[in-house]
């Protein structure tokens, strides 16, 4: 059973052009005022957390380029970069 938090990990994926919804679920709930990080080969995306003992976080509307890449995505509070158990992406359609 995974219970380690904080671990290196990532994931080997081929990215389309275009906007996407990232979804990441932890293990434990996180605290309020560290950030969330997505990268993707150099790019990398932040937002700030606010929400205390958040078991998800979001990240919505993220642009990305169509690249063969390692999906990185952990959230850094203090010292620690937390790893989430789970990220769920959903493509946006682009002629909404």
């Amino acid at each position: 059973i995974w219970d380690q938090e904080e671990i290196y990990g990532k994931w080997s994926v081929a990215i389309e052009e275009g906007h996407y919804d990232f979804k990441f679920r932890f293990i434990q709930p996180v605290p309020k005022g560290g950030k969330m990080y997505l990268e993707t080969g150099s790019r990398i995306n932040q937002m700030q957390n606010d929400v205390d003992n958040a078991i998800f976080i979001e990240m919505a509307n993220v642009s990305l380029s169509k690249m063969k890449c390692d999906l990185i995505p952990f959230y850094k509070v203090g010292n620690k970069k937390i790893f989430p158990f789970w990220v769920e992406i959903q493509k946006l359609n682009e002629h909404q």
